[in-house]
Formats: structure tokens, C-alpha cells, sequence
């Protein structure tokens, strides 16, 4: 769906910690991450390579709280480095596409009393596409897997986060631990469809499993999932009577967790015109 390996934001983001005040105590919170220094390279080959690499380092930061006039610093992010890369060959008339990436943020602790991070996190995978009857249909499938370790502490975060809740009772194929130093887990999505003509249509499944994380650099709202979804369109844009085209619209999904539960289902339709003033 909307899970990437890669979210821009996450590099020069708001810090990740808060401090607790005692009475009289007052925090200036830095309001984003200073980035110290960046390189990006991209490009293609002649033959259809193309390839990105992105490397920044953030500053560490600390807020500075006040008590009755005297002032002190605490930590509220460490110093870090990002890294970021993409590769991508084309074949046959760029008809066939296969590619791969690989992330990896490492948090340096020094000189900080911060444990509650995790220390390296590592995702990556590949995906291939192939398009048919001059890319009116397609044939796409990725994969991807993600390993995060540190601390007992940032790593029991991690598991009781909202991305993945595994302290929940009710769910017996997942237990909270709060001894571990590693998460790990994986995700990916099948696609077939049409997407030229009138009619366009996309069947796909996807999902993700309960270690599955990739917020460190990159964005996944919730992990453990599995889901099934159909979308489907029909555009009619000949012109007639008022209307310049009529597009009709529908979808379907139905999802499950890990443990075969059926969580969701659900549709919808819709219809929308423009007319021959370009209204709509």
C-alpha cells in the first residue's frame, strides 16, 4: 500500500524523545534534527541501469531545561547516519524491469544516557515488473524484509509500539519479550492487471508480518497483515449530449491478521463526469 523503505522526512526529523520535568523545570525543545552533511549520486546507463545512493548524517541533539534560573542539557536524539540505495535494471524494450534497495540508519550513542533507540536498523528487497501487449497489461511482485537490533529497551518499544502491538492478549501468535535485542520480519505485494483502455482493472495481495518495521527510514503505518483487494474502472470518453467523459469506479478488499483472523472487509463505487463546458 502506502509502506516505503525509504520517507524522506524521517532524515532531519523531530527528535525522537521528550524529557520528563519535575516541578519549576522548563524545556527548549529543538524543533527538527540539524542535518551535518549529505551526498546523493543517481543515474542510468546507456543499457538501462539506473542506480541511487543517498548518505546524511544528522547532529545530535539536546534540549535545554531551565530550573529556577540554573540550566542544564539532556539528550533528546543521537548522532546518526542514513543510508539510502536503489538499483534497477531494464530489459527487453523496458518491458521487464528488476530492481533492488537496500536501508540502513546506525544511532550512535556516545557521551549520551539515551538506551530507548534502536542502534541499527537494516531493511531492503527487490521487485520485478513485467508489462505485456505494449504495457497494457502487467505482471508485478516485491519483496522486502527488515532487522532491527539494540538495546532490551528500544526493542521492547519497538514490540509494544503501535505498528505492532504485541502485548495485545488476544493475539497468541505473538508474545511480548521483553529480554530480546532483535526484530526482524518481512513484507511484500503481488499485482496482475490491466491498465490501458477503457477498462483498467488490478488484482493484488500483500503482506506483512507482525516483526515487519521500517520506520527508521522509511513509513509503515501497522504491520501483521494480510490482504486481498480488487480495483476495476471503466472509462466511457467519447463525447455525448452534455458529457465529455463518464468514469466509473470500484473497489473491493478484505484483510486478516497473522493469526488467520478476519479483521475487514469492505467496497466502494463511485461515478464522476466532465461535462463539455469542462466542468465536472
Amino acid at each position: 500500500g502506502n509502506d516505503n523503505l525509504f520517507y524522506t522526512r524521517r532524515i532531519g526529523r523531530r527528535p525522537h524523545l521528550d524529557v520528563d520535568l519535575s516541578d519549576n523545570e522548563y524545556a527548549k525543545m529543538p524543533k527538527a534534527t540539524a542535518i551535518l552533511g549529505a551526498t546523493k549520486l543517481t543515474g542510468k546507463t546507456a543499457d538501462g541501469l539506473s542506480f541511487g545512493v543517498i548518505d546524511a548524517v544528522t547532529s545530535a541533539e539536546r534540549a535545554e531545561i531551565d530550573s529556577m534560573g540554573k540550566r542544564s542539557y539532556r539528550y533528546v536524539e543521537p548522532l546518526t547516519n542514513y543510508f539510502v540505495s536503489r538499483i534497477r535494471k531494464d530489459f527487453n524494450k523496458g518491458n521487464t524491469l528488476l530492481g533492488g534497495g537496500f536501508t540502513n540508519t546506525h544511532r550512535f550513542f556516545d557521551h549520551t544516557d539515551i538506551n530507548t533507540l534502536v542502534t541499527s536498523a537494516n531493511t531492503g528487497g527487490i521487485d520485478f515488473t513485467q508489462y505485456f501487449n505494449d504495457k497494457n497489461w502487467f505482471f508485478s511482485a516485491n519483496t522486502a524484509f527488515s532487522l532491527l537490533s539494540g538495546s532490551a529497551a528500544s526493542i521492547e518499544n519497538l514490540q509494544t509500539s503501535s505498528v505492532h502491538y504485541f502485548q495485545r492478549t488476544d493475539a497468541r501468535y505473538v508474545h511480548l519479550d521483553p529480554t530480546r535485542t532483535t526484530l526482524s520480519g518481512h513484507g511484500g505485494n503481488v499485482q496482475f492487471g490491466k491498465t490501458g483502455g477503457q477498462w483498467k482493472f488490478i488484482l493484488f495481495g500483500l503482506w506483512k508480518s507482525p516483526g515487519f518495521d521500517l520506520n527508521d527510514v522509511g513509513y509503515l503505518r501497522s504491520a501483521d497483515a494480510l490482504q486481498l483487494i480488487a480495483w476495476s474502472s471503466y472509462m466511457f470518453n467519447k463525447q455525448f449530449s452534455i458529457f465529455r467523459e463518464i468514469r466509473l469506479n470500484s473497489n473491493y478488499w478484505n484483510e486478516w491478521d497473522w493469526g488467520g483472523t478476519y479483521l475487514d472487509m469492505g467496497g466502494n463505487l463511485s461515478v464522476g463526469a466532465k461535462f463539455t463546458n469542462l466542468w465536472y
